[in-house]
């Protein structure tokens, strides 16, 4: 079994039958037919991915993105987490990994509860998007994935592992593992004469 991680230095596993050709321009495209919110939008934007509604497909679009290309791999994913550690490291140059379990509270700098474990990975998770290397060389045999987010931040404020406690944490990783679902269909295209 494979495993997808988007942490450049846990890579995951790849299978030749399947590897898809590498592009020297990799580009993400989303289509929707009903079109997208200014959110959406704004969230494309900032991950380098381009969203288009069907009217978009142009003949420039089509030029612009596949007369050059053989066939065009689509990748659709589900991830179901099911486990988060902690790895931390205390300002003495102590390291300790952490289970996170449902009474564990990330809190505020005034001390008050921020999350429990549950709601940190979910608020996590929002954090992956599909336009990093693990995903693009996704090949559909991966089975796991992990992810994880160094030092992550709430509203740009610092979590905080316990409240009202003045040692902090100088390094704070949460790790989230659990369950992929990867689809990936080869699409051969033939062009006009």
């Amino acid at each position: 079994m494979q495993s997808l991680a988007e942490a450049s230095d846990r890579r995951m596993g790849r299978s030749d039958a399947r590897e898809a050709p590498a592009l020297t321009d990799r580009r993400t495209v989303l289509v929707s037919s009903s079109g997208f919110t200014k959110a959406a939008l704004l969230v494309a934007k900032s991950h380098n991915i381009r969203a288009i509604t069907p009217t978009g497909v142009t003949p420039g679009f089509v030029g612009e993105m596949a007369n050059n290309l053989e066939s065009v791999w689509s990748k659709w994913s589900s991830f179901t987490p099911e486990r988060m550690v902690l790895k931390v490291q205390w300002a003495d140059g102590t390291h300790e990994v952490v289970q996170a379990s449902t009474d564990l509270g990330v809190f505020r700098a005034d001390g008050s509860l921020l999350f429990d474990a549950p709601q940190l990975a979910n608020e996590l998770m929002k954090l992956y998007h599909p336009n990093n290397d693990a995903m693009r060389d996704a090949t559909g045999d991966e089975k796991f994935f992990e992810f994880g987010v160094q030092n992550p931040v709430h509203e740009g404020a610092p979590i905080y592992l316990r409240p009202f406690v003045d040692q902090q944490p100088v390094d704070l990783v949460p790790i989230i593992t659990g369950r992929a679902v990867i689809h990936v269909v080869e699409t051969p295209l033939k062009h006009g004469e």
